[in-house]
């Protein structure tokens, strides 16, 4: 039969079908519906819907609020934290509550800053024997280190003041001190800026040592340099103590360089890091004989640097615990770049001690 159709105008949507009765068609039945009514219905079906779905994002929020807060607290503890050692604080540590992979990662930050802070602290030891960069490789590579005893070519010098026994019974135990530490601070620098190690304080003489801990091929070239910039920088300042009414120190230098043998050398309860040979037996005579100013270099050393630096040679002598008279010069001078640089390095040396108010 017919199909059934659906009429929709203002206000009622029509329904039509036809009745059929043995193919034939005997009536219709007809359905009126309010659209209104329709649309009530629909209306408190969205109505429910959006309650329903209210209800269960409220529900969700209400689990998953604590969930998330658990879960971001210790990230931005961490993250807290990693701001902390950025900005140097090695001391700061996460509280340590939860024993989840949260808790381990928290733990690993907490060991990674106690490692940091062992490191600078170590790093600050280190800086008060050797230069920021020497000790930077000592930390970054501890192995190259050996902490036996090895042979190693190194270059060594003595700074040895003149007549400082003499001039200490002039002054107060205080001014002694303080006039020491101040030449010596100085002298240190020095050495740093030439990557060179301050072995030892013996009295009223410092030790260097270049090549050690960590090996430098150029070791006699930043050797020589750095006893000529302490000639330098001594005469410099030297000047302004006589023009303050000040009383001058004067220093007599020695350099030697060779194979010696260096590492860990004394005690279970007492050691030292230093350097044993006749490069430092050398060293240390040289600096006897040299007057107040004077740099008195072996023949081997002038043989190794004579293009770049001006030497007079003396008369051969003997040297306490060598049989054979030893052939020495006077270093004068130094030409070319390396006296550029040794200048560069004197004037920045003293205008930083000047600015810090511990120059001598």
């Amino acid at each position: 039969g017919p199909p059934p159709w659906v009429a929709e105008s203002e206000g009622t949507i029509t329904f039509v079908s036809p009745i059929v009765f043995k193919q034939t068609t005997v009536g219709y039945a007809v359905v009126l519906f309010s659209d209104d009514f329709i649309k009530e219905r629909v209306q408190k079906a969205v109505t429910s819907v959006v309650l329903v779905a209210g209800i269960a994002i409220i529900i969700v929020s209400l689990i998953s609020v604590p969930m998330a807060s658990g879960l971001l607290r210790p990230i931005f503890r961490l993250f807290k934290g990693t701001k902390e050692i950025a900005l140097g604080n090695f001391d700061y540590r996460i509280p340590d509550k939860s024993n989840d992979e949260m808790g381990d990662l928290v733990r690993s930050f907490n060991k990674m800053a106690s490692e940091l802070k062992e490191k600078e602290l170590h790093k600050g030891i280190f800086s008060r024997y050797v230069s920021p960069q020497v000790a930077d490789e000592i930390l970054k590579e501890p192995e190259r280190i050996r902490l036996g005893g090895e042979r190693r070519e190194v270059t060594v010098f003595f700074a040895d003041i003149r007549d400082f026994t003499a001039l200490s019974r002039k002054m107060l135990p205080e001014e002694t001190v303080e006039i020491l530490n101040r030449y010596f601070t100085l002298i240190t620098e020095i050495i740093f800026r030439f990557n060179g190690t301050v072995d030892k304080f013996i009295g009223d003489a410092v030790m260097g040592v270049f090549g050690s801990p960590i090996r430098n091929e150029t070791h006699l070239e930043h050797g020589v340099k750095a006893a000529a910039a302490i000639k330098k920088a001594l005469e410099v300042v030297n000047r302004s103590r006589r023009s303050k009414g000040l009383v001058p120190l004067q220093m007599g230098l020695g350099v030697d360089s060779g194979e010696v043998i260096v590492g860990n050398m004394g005690s279970k309860s007492r050691m030292e890091f230093t350097a044993v040979g006749d490069s430092v037996n050398i060293a240390s005579r040289l600096a006897d004989l040299a007057r107040g100013g004077e740099i008195i270099i072996s023949e081997s050393v002038y043989g190794s640097i004579k293009d770049n630096v001006i030497a007079e040679p003396m008369h051969a002598m003997v040297i306490k615990g060598f049989e054979h008279p030893l052939t020495l010069y006077s270093l004068v001078d130094l030409r070319g770049r390396w006296k550029e640089e040794v200048e560069e390095i004197v004037s920045s040396a003293v205008t930083q001690l000047e600015n810090e108010g511990f120059v001598p």
